[in-house]
């Protein structure tokens, strides 16, 4: 009879219990494990915040996003003294400036008027935003509002003291009716400084509307620098791979002819006082050509050709890039459908003596350069 191998599960040893030694009365546990220590801090974060500061920088989203969300929790009361403010500035602007001819004569005084209601709601805005006014009352005359406002602030919007003494005394003591009584020279004289007074004021207004068209306009300016930068940057690498053409160009100084002659330099110039707009002018005539000699076979990456700037670039279209050993064989390198001012022909590297440029019609044929790569 065999002996049975199945044990009792209470004799089981638990393997979720920390294992215990006898030692006397006393059981020595093993310590726990150590806490693994925290992973470093990936040094790519860094990097990835700094990027986002630079590109919040540039694009201002965040701080667009947080102004009109400031715009649309604006107190109604504050809200609606600002857009009477706005509205009344707007128009001031288009009463100055009328799309038609006013029957009346000059909008000067209702300008003035206008520009004097923008200040009226600008520092009655001031008030409620400062806390200075409870919500149930009115904001009084316009001459009240002024001795209550900061001072220095009008000082601001006026530009100068002598400015706001003028302003103070048409607006602020002043009514529609003494602004339309003026002699109109003085009314012509003070509408730029009233409009501009009213524009300064609301503009210095702590309102989200203010602050997001600030906003905007730094993220205008700032991309429009970065695009001015680009473009210099475009143009810097134009001009130098045309300088490292120039420095490049084996033809430089090569012999050359054409098909025919109209016109243009002796060769091997392609550059010359009597044409500066082209190098050589064939005769209208089928397929025409110009052909440099490179005087003995060299290796050739790359054509570029310079078409004439001042008249008739579709006279060149389509063309061919051709190259010859022996000057009878010729093999095509390269084909042009489009019309183009400049065109870069590359080519995988090969040797040749003789580059032909043909046009594949009728035409004439006339560039201001062709430049041979190695």
């Amino acid at each position: 009879m065999t002996a049975s191998t199945e044990t009792d599960p209470a004799d089981a040893p638990r393997a979720l219990e920390p294992e215990a030694t006898a030692q006397g009365d006393v059981a020595a546990e093993v310590p726990p494990a150590p806490a693994v220590p925290p992973a470093p801090a990936v040094a790519g974060a860094a990097r990835t915040g700094f990027a986002a500061a630079v590109v919040e920088w540039f694009v201002r989203h965040r701080s667009i996003v947080r102004a009109v969300r400031e715009a649309k929790e604006l107190p109604p009361l504050r809200r609606e003294r600002f857009e009477r403010a706005r509205s009344a500035l707007r128009a001031a602007e288009a009463a100055r400036e009328p799309s038609g001819m006013l029957e009346n004569g000059p909008a000067f005084a209702p300008v003035l008027e206008l520009c004097r209601e923008s200040v009226y709601w600008a520092l009655a805005y001031r008030e409620v935003q400062s806390g200075a006014e409870a919500v149930t009352d009115t904001p009084g005359e316009l001459s009240e509002l002024w001795a209550r406002a900061d001072q220095a602030a009008l000082l601001r919007a006026a530009a100068d003291a002598e400015g706001l003494a003028i302003i103070e005394h048409a607006m602020a003591r002043g009514s529609f009716a003494t602004l339309a009584e003026l002699p109109e020279g003085e009314q012509r004289a003070l509408v730029p400084r009233a409009l501009g007074f009213a524009t300064a004021l609301l503009r210095s207004l702590d309102a989200p509307v203010n602050t997001l068209l600030r906003l905007r306009a730094e993220r205008a300016r700032r991309l429009g620098a970065v695009l001015v930068v680009l473009f210099a940057a475009c143009v810097g690498a134009v001009v130098a791979r045309g300088a490292s053409e120039e420095r490049r160009d084996i033809a430089r100084g090569k012999a050359w002819k054409t098909s025919s002659k109209m016109g243009g330099c002796a060769s091997p110039r392609q550059s010359c006082g009597e044409t500066p707009m082209y190098f050589f002018h064939t005769v209208e005539e089928l397929n025409p050509w110009v052909e440099i000699d490179l005087g003995a076979p060299v290796s050739v990456s790359a054509v570029r050709i310079l078409n004439r700037k001042d008249c008739c670039p579709d006279r060149a279209i389509p063309l061919v890039v051709e190259l010859s050993d022996d000057h009878v064989k010729y093999r095509e390198v390269g084909r042009r459908t489009k019309t183009f001012m400049s065109h870069r022909v590359d080519f995988p590297t090969q040797k040749a003596r003789w580059v032909r440029v043909r046009a594949l019609r009728k035409t004439w044929l006339h560039f201001r350069g062709v430049m041979v790569l190695p």
